[in-house]
């Protein structure tokens, strides 16, 4: 084999890796929430929204990184508020996270605001946007970002 084929060839293989290691979140559309909930029954979660255009976000998600990493248990289900258009920005902010093995979303053609409604009627879209649930799928809704003692309070709550 010349060394231009092995050049060729070495090349292939690093594409090929390469490509393999990208993120593919599925669609989320009007039925997609609730597609979530059967999936997760009688499993507590984290359900997190956001954005690549939100700031605080970003900060969320670097939160959500180092807690599962000590917690590789945790089961996070992060949706991107973000257009399908965008996939390759959530690709790139998510590619060499923790957060990439966990179940990743993005919003559809679907409008938004119709979106958003499948989830919480009373959310207008404010990001970050979490909610919490428990076991029995009852949830707490929690505007503005995370920090590692709410995550903590929720998934391992104080024993008196």
């Amino acid at each position: 084999m010349t060394d231009l084929k092995r050049i060729i060839l070495l090349i292939c293989l690093w594409l090929n890796v390469s490509l393999s290691m990208a993120i593919e979140p599925q669609l989320f559309n009007k039925e997609s929430y609730q597609q979530i909930l059967k999936q997760n029954i009688n499993k507590p979660f984290l359900l997190v929204l956001w954005s690549v255009d939100c700031l605080p976000c970003h900060k969320e998600l670097a939160i959500l990184e180092q807690y599962v990493k000590l917690n590789p248990t945790l089961k996070i289900v992060l949706i991107s508020t973000d257009s399908y258009h965008n996939t390759k920005e959530v690709d790139n902010m998510l590619i060499d996270s923790e957060l990439a093995s966990q179940e990743l979303w993005i919003f559809s053609k679907t409008p938004a605001n119709q979106l958003r409604y499948t989830i919480d009627p009373g959310w207008y879209g404010e990001l970050p946007r979490a909610y919490f649930f428990n076991s029995a799928h009852k949830r707490t809704a929690k505007s503005g970002r995370l920090d590692i003692d709410a995550i903590k309070n929720f998934f391992q709550p104080a024993t008196n």
